[in-house]
């Protein structure tokens, strides 16, 4: 086995994707947004021979609703409004998703709720909605097989996750930042 630990860090996270990554010679892979905890846990796993364990629930059911550790980050790089901006500005864009994301599942249209919940990805990760990121992988990669059956549910905690986070990012700026910002 390798004297290093070598770990893909894909946006690729679909079932069969950790059987894939290890017959490759990874010793495990991590999912984006970076989560460093993750990462550490899976190196301390190896550390103990223990092997790579191979997903099988969905990772969204480990994941906090808000990480404040990536809004921290955020803080130290930004000025308060900008952060506040930077924070407000999300909160206008998941409503906007998710309004589309309604849009598209009256309509029928997958690659439209597949557009909208890739948009959803990175930002709501970059600024720690962590659980609301991996669901929004999970519903564009559902949506990219082209199959609806069984969306419905996935939809339900997509639009719940994002309604916690986006509260929590509210609270957060509210209380953090001292910047009073409309959203």
């Amino acid at each position: 086995k390798n004297a290093v630990p070598i770990f893909a860090m894909t946006a690729h996270a679909m079932r069969g994707a950790s059987e894939e990554y290890l017959s490759a010679g990874m010793d495990d892979y991590i999912t984006k947004p970076f989560q460093p905890a993750l990462l550490l846990a899976k190196l301390e796993r190896l550390a103990e021979g223990r092997p790579a364990q191979i997903e099988r629930a969905p990772q969204h059911l480990a994941l906090p609703v808000l990480n404040t550790a990536n809004l921290g980050e955020l803080r130290a790089a930004l000025p308060p409004e900008s952060l506040a901006g930077l924070v407000t500005l999300f909160l206008h864009d998941a409503e906007c998703h998710m309004l589309e994301i309604e849009a598209c599942e009256k309509a029928g249209d997958l690659a439209g709720i597949a557009r909208q919940a890739h948009m959803l990805v990175s930002t709501a990760g970059n600024l720690g909605a962590v659980q609301t990121s991996a669901l929004a992988r999970e519903v564009e990669h559902f949506c990219k097989n082209g199959n609806p059956d069984g969306l419905a549910p996935m939809l339900s905690k997509l639009r719940q996750s994002c309604a916690q986070s986006s509260a929590g990012l509210k609270e957060w700026r509210d209380l953090n930042l001292g910047v009073q910002a409309s959203a």
